[in-house]
């Protein structure tokens, strides 16, 4: 495995210096040896764990100075973590864990290493940061873009962009789709209080319908209409008693009246 020491050795502690130059050069390797110290000492007698807590409390969180703004509605639902992704132009994630500074190119732009993979972010204050500190950015980032670029030894190199992002957000646009909502949530409740309604007012007439008069065999009298087992007619009193008439015993009428209710 490629140690960051050796990894910044060949490729980024150059890679902004004159080729060829003698005083870039030593330059080069002081800022080399000075980070080889830095990084010996932080490992030093530290447990895996340990280190990362530690890394995680000396992070610094660097300041937003040109974020890149983006509609709510083009953010995901649930920002995913930038090391659960993998790196493609256009996902917006947040940078949950520290990353190291590689080199502090401009005013606005770092070269940071994350695990095993080094990236440029662009769009955050540099001021009092230097190579080889961790850094935390609060904000989530999105990856903008590439760049490409050639080092003093030759090789070339293209890097990931991530640029922090702020959530613009379209108040009006966010109060009228409030208010949608508030509105077709009412309706909702409007149409279902209706349909509760008509289907009360229903079972109550197909209640009321089935107390009628019947005629047995001449004799009228009151009773609710129960249902119907074969040729047997289920009629129930007022004190809820269950009498099981024919059909052959029942009027003209209540015979229709029951073909009806089948239909």
């Amino acid at each position: 495995m490629k140690t960051f020491d050796s990894f910044l050795a060949a490729t980024f502690l150059p890679m902004m210096l004159c080729a060829g130059s003698a005083p870039a050069q030593q330059s080069a390797q002081d800022m080399y040896r000075r980070i080889q110290d830095a990084a010996a000492s932080r490992h030093n007698g530290d447990t895996d764990e340990g280190l990362r807590a530690k890394i995680n409390k000396e992070a610094i969180v660097v300041k937003i100075k040109n974020p890149i703004k983006v509609d709510r509605n083009m953010m995901p639902t649930a920002l995913p973590g930038l090391e659960n992704e993998p790196y493609k132009v256009g996902i917006i994630a947040r940078m949950i864990t520290p990353a190291r500074i590689v080199q502090v190119m401009e005013d606005d732009c770092l070269v940071i290493k994350r695990y095993d993979s080094s990236l440029i972010l662009r769009g955050v204050e540099t001021d009092g940061l230097a190579d080889g500190q961790y850094i935390k950015v609060s904000a989530p980032v999105k990856i903008t873009g590439t760049e490409s670029f050639e080092t003093v030894l030759g090789a070339r190199k293209t890097l990931f962009v991530l640029e922090p992002v702020m959530i613009r957000v379209d108040r009006v646009a966010e109060n009228a789709s409030r208010e949608r909502v508030a509105a077709e949530e009412k309706a909702r409740t409007e149409r279902l209080a209706t349909e509760e309604k008509a289907r009360e007012a229903a079972k109550a007439a197909d209640e009321a319908a089935r107390w009628r008069t019947w005629t047995r065999s001449g004799e009228q009298f009151e009773a609710r209409f129960g249902g119907l087992v074969s040729r047997w007619v289920v009629l129930v009193q007022e004190d809820g008693t269950k009498v099981k008439v024919h059909m052959d015993e029942l009027s003209d009428e209540d015979r229709e009246w029951i073909r009806n209710r089948k239909r």
